[in-house]
This record gives C-alpha cells, sequence and structure tokens, in this order.
C-alpha cells in the first residue's frame, strides 16, 4: 500500500466516523444510562454491521443492482424511518423525565449488541 492510498483510506474512514448520527447519539445515550458496557456493545453491533457492508460491497458491487430490487430498497428505507422515528421519541420522551444519576445495568450486553445491529442494519 503506497501513502497516498493509506492517506485516502484515512480520510474516507474519518469522513464517515466523525459526523454525529443517531446511532453516535443512541451509544451516548446508552453509555450514560447503562454504563460503559451497554454503550460498547451497541457500538460493536453498529461496527459489525459496517464490516459487513463493506465486504458485501467489495465482494459484490457489480453483481448487485439496485435499480431491480427498488422495491427491497424503499422497504428498507421505511423501516429505517420508522427506527429513527421511534429513537428519536425515545430521546424527546426521556428528555422531559427528572434526571437520575443510578446506573441501569440489569440488561446485559448481548441486547445493546443487537440493538447496535438492527439499527446500522436499517
Amino acid at each position: 500500500m503506497d501513502l497516498a492510498g493509506f492517506i485516502s483510506g484515512l480520510a474516507l474512514g474519518y469522513g464517515a466516523a466523525v459526523p454525529i448520527g443517531p446511532v453516535n447519539v443512541e451509544m451516548a445515550r446508552r453509555t450514560i444510562k447503562g454504563g460503559f458496557r451497554a454503550g460498547f456493545a451497541l457500538g460493536c453491533g453498529a461496527v459489525t454491521i459496517d464490516v459487513v457492508y463493506l465486504l458485501v460491497l467489495v465482494l459484490c458491487a457489480q453483481k448487485i443492482s439496485f435499480n431491480r430490487h427498488s422495491i427491497y430498497m424503499n422497504m428498507l428505507g421505511v423501516c429505517g424511518a420508522v427506527l429513527l422515528f421511534y429513537l428519536a421519541y425515545g430521546c424527546l420522551k426521556s428528555a422531559y423525565k427528572p434526571v437520575e444519576l443510578k446506573l441501569d445495568t440489569t440488561t446485559n450486553a448481548r441486547s445493546h449488541y443487537l440493538s447496535g445491529l438492527l439499527m446500522t442494519s436499517l
């Protein structure tokens, strides 16, 4: 790998990671509410889907025609929009509750990981 390729990859990685999106907000919310383990597990789930998407893109980019499968793309878009509205509702609902400093560590990391998978896949 040459230096220009490395710098391009680094710039693309930062370009994808730096903007604050709904997954980042949910990671922060769960870290505050459930501790480091909850936020870390959700982040790992999100990264897992990102890696899967990257592998699919690298291995199958020329074979996939999204125009032929527009109904599936539309269904994914609707599911993603529903999930974003649900997350927005949860954030707004929790904004009007009094702040509690007690951590909720009763849920296991698996549920947070699965939430990260679902959020990022949609």
